[in-house]
């Protein structure tokens, strides 16, 4: 099961709230599409969701690999958190443990002198100027949850979802009626 869409550029002004806002709903084991479809549902080992951000645009990606049965409502459980998120304003406890494990990690990430080169070649090929190495933490500590819903009522709009699903047609096809058109192979 995998949901997208066409997502910025890397130096977009809204790249520092949609990189929290993806974290929050699909970047991790305590996300909320991880939570709400391994943790409650059962209906996968992992589910994720986020933003991959290049030079030119970028994608919004969710998915996670569920059983046949479970396809629709698993679909479902995406959209109401991609739905949540962009509605409702997330917790201040949920804002400090995201920014607290997206900032960690990236400290952490840039330990070693090889690290730090990679990042910034990997920004200098996205566009980012070499100061944002240093600006990454302090910028994501500023994202607001005004920002992230604001953000993710535009990115991860349910509307603007593809869909692909990979599995039994007859097991699956009822399941997706509810989530408009689709089209079949049997490749």
């Amino acid at each position: 099961l995998r949901l997208g869409s066409p997502g910025i550029a890397a130096t977009a002004a809204d790249q520092i709230p949609l990189r929290l806002a993806s974290t929050i709903l699909g970047g991790g084991f305590s996300s909320r599409v991880n939570i709400r479809l391994r943790e409650d549902n059962g209906y996968t080992y992992g589910a994720s969701a986020g933003a991959s951000l290049l030079r030119e645009g970028g994608s919004i990606v969710g998915g996670a690999d569920v059983r046949n049965e479970v396809t629709g409502a698993a679909l479902t459980e995406y959209f109401n958190e991609y739905k949540r998120i962009g509605a409702d304003l997330v917790p201040a406890d949920e804002m400090r443990m995201h920014k607290r494990y997206v900032a960690g990690g990236y400290l952490l990430s840039n330990q070693m002198q090889r690290a730090v080169a990679g990042t910034l070649a990997a920004n200098w090929l996205v566009g980012l100027p070499a100061e944002f190495l240093g600006e990454y933490v302090p910028l994501i500590e500023k994202v607001t949850p005004e920002q992230v819903r604001d953000v993710a009522k535009k990115y991860f709009a349910p509307e603007n979802q593809s869909i692909v699903v990979v599995g039994d047609a007859k097991a699956v096809g009822e399941q997706l009626k509810a989530f408009g058109d689709f089209t079949g192979t049997d490749k």
